[in-house]
């Protein structure tokens, strides 16, 4: 994909991390297209359904988690 090299290699997903927050319930995938062609993707995940995923923002209210969205 042309973007990926822009985020730092911590950031990018394998497939199977790919795959692991697809399962998670509420996530959300895009897909970007530059002239037909496949140019990055955004996905992410809501905090107060994704468990472990999430650890890093465990000290959020549950109000915020239940609104925001990790990308």
């Amino acid at each position: 994909m042309v973007f990926e090299p822009v985020y730092h290699q911590v950031r990018q997903l394998t497939l199977a991390e790919k795959q692991e927050m697809w399962n998670v319930k509420g996530s959300v995938f895009a897909w970007l297209f530059l002239d037909g062609q496949l140019a990055g993707e955004c996905y992410g995940f809501p905090l107060a359904t994704s468990g472990k995923l999430s650890t890093e923002f465990s000290d959020l209210p549950d109000a915020a988690k239940n609104k925001a969205i990790h990308c």
